[in-house]
């Protein structure tokens, strides 16, 4: 998504370019299937616009593509089915505001979590952070940084924790920028780079 747009404003600019996409696909992370039996696109990758993304939300707008607030309750699975989680924002950030920024050395977010912060108090906290680590930040806590966690992940305020999914799916914003760019070339894997 980044190397559209950079490539359509270049474009726009009347910059000649070329962009080269390894897979047959444009877009990256975004991966949206449209299928007959189901009554809204299915998200492969990204899913949803997080916070408040005015780059992002002027794209969808200027496209005319309708995005979806999510709200209502947040559920969670466990050893009894689905269990609503009451309060879920403050209960993450009792988590995650104790993460380190400046921790040197850096370490995993699993490592963070395996010293038990919050102690016994904050067990279901840590659980719930781990989740939304893996699910809504799609990253595995073993690799992904306290450091990096701590400067931006955390939803503090409530434009950081707006949610908005694309009604038509996210590919339609990337068909957007796409549809720009006169030279795209799928499948072209970049081997060597003379600079």
């Amino acid at each position: 998504a980044a190397g559209l747009a950079a490539a359509r404003e270049l474009t726009r600019r009347d910059v000649r370019i070329v962009v080269l996409e390894a897979r047959d696909r444009v877009g990256g992370r975004i991966h949206t299937i449209t299928d007959v039996g189901s009554p809204t696109p299915i998200e492969l990758g990204a899913e949803f616009v997080h916070g408040g993304a005015p780059i992002t939300r002027k794209l969808f707008e200027e496209a005319r593509l309708p995005l979806m607030d999510v709200v209502g309750e947040r559920y969670q699975s466990d050893r009894r089915g689905f269990v609503r989680v009451a309060d879920y924002w403050n209960r993450l950030d009792r988590v995650l505001r104790l993460l380190d920024p400046h921790r040197d050395p850096d370490r995993s977010f699993a490592d963070f979590l395996a010293e038990r912060p919050g102690g016994h108090t904050l067990a279901r906290e840590r659980a719930l952070a781990s989740q939304w680590v893996r699910g809504f930040q799609a990253a595995d806590p073993s690799m992904v940084s306290e450091r990096a966690m701590a400067e931006g992940a955390s939803p503090g305020d409530e434009e950081e924790r707006a949610i908005a999914r694309p009604v038509d799916g996210y590919a339609s914003v990337i068909n957007l920028l796409a549809a720009d760019v006169p030279d795209i070339r799928l499948g072209a894997v970049v081997s060597h780079l003379s600079w």
